[in-house]
């Protein structure tokens, strides 16, 4: 059986990728700091939570090695790609699923910048993203 580590998967992107795999028959287990914000259907559906801090390598690297995917939910800045570095002989596929906080707006804005970006319609596949970060 495939086995899933989806880090920061409490959340409805996590969520929905959690429950496509589990009714795939992946084995899938969710990351995050607090079980409360997962839905119960996912428990009912033979999904497992282990709170953990998306900054403490170790017991990501603990749950990690032997998964065959590991979609990270939480990765925002090159520090927490690092993290992961060390898991990548261990796993699969490594995958960041990005929010709309890797697009611009015609003036680099983005969601995490100081004033807020204007998109003016729908954001698509072919809006400009953040360059990456290399520090």
């Amino acid at each position: 059986m495939a086995g899933a580590l989806i880090l920061g998967g409490t959340g409805a992107i996590g969520t929905a990728v959690a429950r496509r795999l589990l009714t795939r028959g992946w084995r899938v287990t969710v990351t995050g700091r607090d079980e409360a914000h997962l839905g119960p259907t996912l428990l009912e559906q033979g999904g497992r939570f282990r709170a953990v801090e998306r900054t403490d390598q170790e017991a990501i690297a603990a749950l990690g090695p032997g998964v065959d995917l590991l979609p990270d939910r939480i990765c925002f800045s090159a520090a927490d790609a690092r993290v992961l570095l060390p898991l990548l002989p261990l796993v699969g596929s490594p995958v960041m699923i990005s929010s709309k906080a890797v697009y611009v707006d015609a003036q680099g804005r983005h969601s995490n910048s100081g004033q807020p970006a204007r998109f003016g319609g729908p954001i698509g596949e072919d809006q400009p993203t953040l360059a990456p970060d290399r520090g």
